[in-house]
């Protein structure tokens, strides 16, 4: 990773100049994201869809235990699927940003991640459920680098580093107490349901996303800018 710094093309000086104007205050990202409506859109979306994954990370060991009956081996092969699903996501990102407008990317892969988690709830098959991890990996890779594409043309180049720092102490915390939650749930809940409870939120979160006319219009805000 060090290697690529050599790589990076150098920051324009009237950028730097900008960003040494600029008054250095602990909370000027937050006040950012909190007064450009596409932003905060964008990071309440990713909070409640990092929230709403975090259970499948408390239930899923479990799930791997009590459902399919495969152990720890079977818990590896599941997390393994996921790895290669993300990698073949990954690789699709340029195709999905190309034929997708900005700001419907993130709603629509809440959805679908959520969606290839429900088969969890019925399936005691590690096939199966393999199956579905590797496909809700691949369709949620392409997320963080659309986000973080769209965010780069939405930020005034001056305020990134602090809007993007802000941003990720709020959205960090969101999967950690989505698994706080999702191991409290599993005193009372099997494993399958407390995955189809995350899977369902995704979902809606996914919905209300689609639902904010704010990301709907956010590409004609993206061409006039």
């Amino acid at each position: 990773m060090g290697l690529f710094i050599f790589s990076l093309p150098p920051m324009p000086l009237h950028i730097l100049k900008e960003a040494a104007l600029i008054k250095k205050k602990w909370s000027a990202g937050f006040q950012l994201i909190f007064r450009q409506q596409e932003i905060l859109l964008l990071t309440g979306l990713s909070f409640i869809f990092f929230f709403s994954y975090g259970p499948l990370e408390a239930a899923l060991p479990l799930y791997s235990e009590r459902i399919l009956h495969t152990g720890a081996e079977g818990y590896g092969l599941l997390w393994t699927g996921f790895g290669v699903g993300a990698v073949v996501g990954a690789l699709l990102t340029g195709f999905v940003a190309t034929r997708f407008r900005p700001g419907m990317t993130q709603p629509l892969i809440a959805i679908l991640w959520g969606g290839f988690l429900l088969p969890l709830m019925v399936s005691h098959s590690l096939p199966i459920a393999l199956l579905c991890m590797a496909l809700g990996a691949c369709s949620w890779a392409p997320y963080t680098p659309i986000e973080t594409s769209l965010l780069q043309r939405l930020i005034p180049p001056a305020m990134r580093g602090q809007v993007f720092g802000a941003r990720l102490a709020i959205t960090t915390a969101a999967a950690p107490l989505g698994t706080m939650i999702g191991g409290f749930l599993l005193t009372y809940l099997s494993p399958s349901i407390i995955i189809g409870i995350s899977g369902i939120a995704c979902i809606l979160a996914g919905f209300g996303g689609l639902l904010s006319p704010k990301l709907r219009k956010l590409d004609g805000k993206l061409k006039h800018e």
